[in-house]
């Protein structure tokens, strides 16, 4: 049988000889896939082959229930993939004559060889079969040569052999190695020098000369050799193997998962970090054997290389100790580091340092590289795909840690941070989507652990024997629940469960994909514990809340606990609804995204020949493009020309401008091939970005409508515009920006309470269900009955909307030709049809869009995307071309888990726009700046932005909203900060009484309540602002913007009070694009509250303050001009 090409893969499982009982053990273990007969091998912990069986199906994947003979089989993992070696039995001839083995240990002797020599002699040698091989059937375990690993070269003058008498049946703990020789019609030519070859601990390419042949070296007892008896006393061959180049496949690690919280408190051993190594390799030979050249082979034991599966290693406390198991040698693991370097034996400490163990991110893409490469086999036998190659994705299973564990992170205040970093260059799709799992996965469970943490320090303070657990838990915010678990009973084996809440929470707190923690116990111990997400947003009407289990382990465990028919305690955690949607959508339609290719490699969508596996699979070969011919009499740079002029863009929006056109026309005499599908803008504050944005989109439909007009209905130009971005506000302003420009041939699809009232009439009719806003479309062919109940949901938000006492006139205006058109069936389905559309990435997962695609894709504020969540939009709508608008000087994404320092914006805060930009995407900046004044742009001008910046207004465009107020001033506030126990937030109650004078004295200098923002550094004491100001200001409080700086970004107002809080030291107000975001929000006026000589420590403020000092005010001084200018106002 040709098995060239073939291949065999390692899978981590489960497995339980207990297939008929109702309760079963669990055991870990490992099995091999052979591809060329599709053999399955089942292998225990200790490296025993105690099952096997024929897969008709070919590779399993991850999930399988697979049943063997004896053995009930859960595939956990796919751990790594390798060529297949052929091993076939030979007996040369000359055996008879052959003298006996004896049990004489060798004596070895050493000579020195240059590890950079030629490996040409390689070219010249044949595959080495084994003379003998195990009987069916039998195994032994896996554990190392008792020889030491040496690379050694073959000489005339010296020989590598190896003699043994005849062994005694007595010596029953001798291990034997399986002994190899040439088949007897090769012939190998001696050679003056066969250098050995050292190997690294590195991956390399393999070349296309290089044949991929692996020895197997295993250990056998001496009961199994004695069943060959007849075999082996006739054996005068010694242990053989093939010196070959280093390649991908032989040496290349095994990725190995460890779970964040299992790494946390490792207990490693130092001592076996660096495993003292010599330079010399080992000739050994037998003693009273003569030598013979003929005869000669090279020992080459290479313990950085491995054929067969190694047994799962367990890393930290919980790893077995191999001293104290009979039987079973201590393997051991090398560290080398030098290709000089040859690993002893003589290691003192099994224990496997998780330096070791866990590869770094580099190795984890070589390695997936490496197996994308692999050879494919010929003939008609049928491909063997690799989990990997085909993008399979690798189970990463969440743990809720326990209560030893948590509790140590809360003693020693050392909580885990995010380690994982995107790299800039990601060769291939497979190895992009395992990239951002990891990311996700290491971001989920880093929330579960502090969840975690924070539950368990509540239960030590309350108590396991309280009487009312549930109202306890709740009264500290932990969604804590005494119930009863169900199975779903509509699918056999499913993975959805039930769990009844008969004292329900707020319909607030429950969202879609919340993580659910479920266990027997209150302390919830892993062995009893699964995790599930929430399916729908909250209880159905009888009270059952439905999840489904993360992983089949979850699923197992709660059959567990719903067959044992008792109470059982469930935790509401973490909330994962972003979360889960970008891992789901990481396999939405991404392989076949026609903009992949321009987001990987050198970004260029260019694939190179060397590559193996293909970029991207069934794309077209060009994206979606606008083609003008010359009956169309189109004169694109005429239209430009006109809309630059009509508009008053300025340089760099012209800029801006001329390559989305090149982007997207071809036009014969003006552009014939289509530049870089993507464009990235840096958009600075107050730039007109979201003007641009409305001014591209009218060009582009003018150019498309122009040419469309005089060709045939199936000759017409589909190029539809998706307008999306992180937030409603983000996608509201570009639509604001078209009907103020004249132009409403769109639809917006979105939360209709978070919809911009001035949009509201445009927003397309989609029927809906959910509390508290949240928009769930459902399938656009349902019944009449479901069809009106769902429609009338929708018209009777518009009708609480309407009645709410804030509305402004013309809000109400709004909300009731909304309400009108709603009732009337006006919008219904317009998104099918509609050319331009509005709406956030999260709400682009709604089915509505079922079937719909998009060519132009425009993410605004596209720097505060996680590029996870940017890609949602993307492969929902297979988008062909990409413009996104952002700042990467301001506000980075929202992150709820921390990083170390070194790693901000490198791991998932990192965006797809700063991404491409490292990849060598060029950006256009917008340089013109038409918000503040003269002198508040100049201090982001000069801290941030490099003294670039034009300003587009001038001081008389900004002049004060009332003579004698100065445009920028520093009050000095002499409070002090308190902390929150509630949030562990700051909040000064000095500046916020301060802050309130403030706003109501403007306003009593006739100040509109509508113009005054103010900015808070911290969440606690916006939200003590809100109420103050509230209570003091005769219902002004929903006129008066006050929120964080994170909320305020893209907002502005004539008038920004900026408190910043803080009276001690703190990184997190030095934060520059916190601070260039909070100094960027004021038109006209900037009053900065603050503790002088706090702020002068920082560089930062410090340079502020100095743009300040002629207008610095302490807060009684500042009270008095403000006294000053409403007597002269009265005057």
């Amino acid at each position: 049988m040709d098995v060239d090409g073939h291949i065999v893969a390692h899978f981590v499982v489960l497995f339980t000889a207990q297939k008929l009982k109702k309760f079963k053990t669990w055991q870990d273990g490992t099995m091999k896939y052979y591809s060329f007969n599709r053999k399955l091998v089942l292998t225990d912990e200790k490296g025993y082959h105690i099952d096997k069986k024929f897969n008709r199906k070919g590779v399993p994947d991850v999930g399988d229930e697979i049943e063997f003979d004896g053995h009930l089989v859960t595939v956990e993992a796919f751990e790594s993939q390798e060529p297949y070696v052929n091993e076939v039995i030979t007996r040369p001839t000359g055996m008879a004559s052959s003298p006996s083995v004896t049990s004489t240990p060798p004596t070895p002797s050493i000579t020195q060889t240059s590890v950079n020599q030629s490996n040409d002699n390689r070219l010249g040698r044949k595959r080495l079969r084994p003379i003998a091989n195990r009987p069916p059937g039998l195994s032994a375990p896996r554990m190392q040569p008792s020889l030491s690993a040496s690379h050694t070269s073959t000489s005339t003058s010296s020989t590598n052999t190896i003699t043994h008498d005849t062994m005694d049946q007595s010596t029953s703990a001798m291990r034997l190695s399986r002994t190899f020789v040439e088949p007897t019609n090769t012939t190998i030519s001696p050679q003056s020098h066969m250098p050995s070859t050292i190997v690294d601990n590195q991956h390399h390419q393999l070349p296309n000369s290089t044949i991929n042949t692996q020895v197997h070296t295993e250990h056998i007892t001496q009961s199994t050799a004695s069943n060959h008896q007849s075999i082996n006393t006739t054996t005068d061959t010694s242990i053989t193997s093939i010196q070959q180049e280093p390649t991908n496949n032989n040496i290349r690690k095994r990725p190995i998962e460890l779970d964040p919280i299992e790494t946390m408190d490792l207990d490693i051993d130092e001592s076996i970090s660096s495993v003292p190594a010599t330079k010399e390799t080992q000739s050994i030979q037998a003693p009273n054997q003569p030598s013979n050249t003929a005869s000669t082979t090279t020992v080459s034991t290479m313990t950085n290389s491995r054929t067969t599966a190694p047994r799962r290693l367990r890393v930290g406390i919980s790893k077995r100790s191999l001293a104290n198991v009979p039987g079973e040698h201590q393997p051991v693991v090398p560290n080398i580091t030098n290709s000089n370097d040859i690993p002893s034996t003589n290691a003192r400490s099994s224990f496997v340092s998780a330096a070791t163990v866990i590869p770094d991110e580099s190795m984890d893409q070589e390695g997936d590289a490496a197996a994308a490469a692999t050879p494919t086999p010929s003939g008609t036998s049928k491909p063997f795909k690799s989990p990997v190659a085909e993008g399979m994705p690798a189970p990463l299973v969440l743990q809720f840690p326990t209560r030893d564990k948590a509790m140590a992170i809360m003693k020693t205040k050392k909580y885990q941070k995010r380690t994982r970093v995107v790299p800039s260059r990601i060769p291939n799709v497979n190895q992009y989507k395992d990239v951002f799992r990891k990311m996700i996965h290491e971001h989920l469970q880093i929330m579960l652990t502090n969840y975690a943490v924070y539950y368990f320090s509540v239960q030590s303070s309350i108590g396991n024997q309280h009487r009312d657990l549930e109202r306890q838990f709740r009264h500290k915010g932990i969604g804590f629940y005494s119930t009863t678990l169900h199975s779903d009973g509509r699918y056999q084996e499913s993975l959805r469960f039930r769990i009844r809440t008969s004292n329900r929470e707020h319909h607030s707190k429950y969202s879609k994909d919340d993580v659910w923690v479920v266990s027997r116990s209150s302390s919830f111990e892993p062995h009893g514990t699964f995790l599930a997400r929430s399916t729908f947003y909250g209880p159905f009407s009888d009270g059952m809340l439905e999840i489904e289990c993360l992983s089949p382990r979850d699923a197992r465990v709660a059959s567990q606990l719903v067959n044992q028919n008792g109470n059982i305690y469930a935790l509401r955690s973490i909330s994962a609804t972003t979360e889960f949607m970008m891992l789901d959508h990481l396999d939405d339609k991404l392989d076949r995204l026609p903009l992949m290719p321009f987001m990987l490699g050198d970004g260029k969508g260019k694939k190179k020949k060397k590559d193996k596996e293909p970029i991207h699979q069934n794309m077209t070969n060009e994206p979606d493009c606008i083609r003008i011919r010359r009956e169309d009499n189109i004169d694109v740079e005429k239209k430009i020309k006109e809309t630059i002029a009509r508009y008053h863009l300025n340089e760099d929006q012209e800029s801006v401008l001329r390559q989305v056109a090149k982007s997207i026309i071809i036009a014969p005499g003006w552009n014939e091939e289509t530049a870089n599908p993507i464009v990235l803008v840096h958009g600075v504050f107050g730039s007109g970005k979201s003007y641009l944005a409305a001014v591209i989109i009218i060009f582009l439909r003018d150019i498309i409508d122009t040419a469309c007009l005089h060709r045939e209905p199936d000759d017409l130009i589909t190029f539809r515009i998706l307008v999306s971005s992180n937030t409603n506000v983000a996608v509201d302003r570009i639509l604001a920006s078209l009907l103020k420009l004249g132009y409403d041939d769109f639809v917006r699809i979105g939360s209709l309470k978070k919809i911009a009232k001035a949009v509201l009439p445009y927003t397309a009719k989609a029927k809906a269900s959910g509390n508290e806003g949240v928009l769930i479309v459902t399938e656009t062919r349902l019944s009449n009955f479901t069809d009106h109940i769902l429609a009338s949901l929708e018209i009777k938000e518009l009708e609480q909307m309407l009645e709410d006492p804030n509305n402004s006139e013309e809000d109400t205006d709004l909300i009731a030709s909304t309400l009108q058109r709603f009732r009337k069936n006006e919008n219904s389905f317009q998104v099918q049809y509609a050319q331009v559309v509005g709406t956030t990435c999260v709400a682009s997962t709604f089915e509505v869009f079922n079937g719909v695609t998009f060519s132009l894709a425009l993410l605004d504020e596209a720097s505060q995307l996680m590029e996870p969540l940017s890609m949602v939009p993307l492969s929902r709508f297979s988008c062909s071309r990409l413009l996104m608008i952002g700042d990467p000087l301001q506000l980075p994404p929202t992150v709820t888990t921390g990083c170390d320092e070194q790693n901000t914006g490198e791991g998932i805060d990192k965006t797809l726009f700063d991404r491409l930009t490292e990849m060598g995407h060029q950006s256009i900046m917008l340089r013109t700046q038409y918000r503040c004044h003269p002198s508040i742009s100049a201090i982001s001008n000069h801290l941030f932005y490099g003294r670039r910046l034009r300003n587009g207004i001038t001081e008389g465009d900004r002049a004060p909203i009332i003579t004698g107020l100065p445009n920028l001033a520093f009050v000095e506030i002499p409070g002090q900060e308190q902390r929150s126990p509630r949030n562990q937030s700051f909040w000064n109650e000095t500046e916020i009484a301060i802050a309130a004078h403030i706003t109501e004295a403007l306003s009593n200098l006739g100040v509109p309540a509508s113009d005054i923002g103010i900015v808070s550094l911290y969440k606690e004491q916006a939200d003590r602002l809100a109420a103050h100001v509230g209570s003091n200001a005769q219902g002004r409080k929903q006129h008066v913007q006050i929120s964080t700086v994170d909320a305020f970004q893209g907002g502005e107002k004539d008038v920004i009070i900026l408190s910043t809080v803080r009276t001690t030291n703190s990184a997190f107000i030095d934060n520059p694009p916190r601070v260039n975001v909070a100094l960027t929000r004021a038109k006209r006026h900037l009053f900065i509250l603050g503790k002088q000589g706090l702020l002068m420590g920082s560089n930062i403020w410090s340079n502020i303050l100095t743009q300040c000092q002629d207008s610095a005010f302490t807060s009684h001084d500042f009270a008095r001009l403000l006294s000053q200018l409403q007597l002269n106002r009265e005057l």
